[in-house]
């Protein structure tokens, strides 16, 4: 499977997880999927398994989950290939 599958397969779990919805759509923004301080922060930290340094300001600078992946994949593509390699 191709880096940015496996990105998208990991966000919407990671985000499932922090809102505990057993079902997300990632096309709406992130505050229409109800991310608080709380849920950024669950979402962040898992955010952080992948990649240790992603920025706690992510979401202030990322919107919505296209945004967020398309960052992800532009800033972060070495540690998200080696991350991937591993699982």
């Amino acid at each position: 499977m191709e880096l940015n599958n496996k990105l998208r397969t990991f966000l919407i779990k990671c985000l499932e997880d922090a809102i505990d919805e057993e079902t997300v759509n990632p096309e709406k923004d992130f505050a229409l999927l109800g991310l608080d301080s709380i849920t950024v922060f669950e979402f962040t930290s898992q955010l952080r398994q992948a990649i240790p340094d992603v920025p706690l300001t992510i979401f202030l600078e990322c919107k919505n989950f296209k945004e967020l992946q398309k960052y992800l994949l532009l800033n972060h593509n070495d540690e998200l290939t080696t991350y991937f390699s591993k699982t």
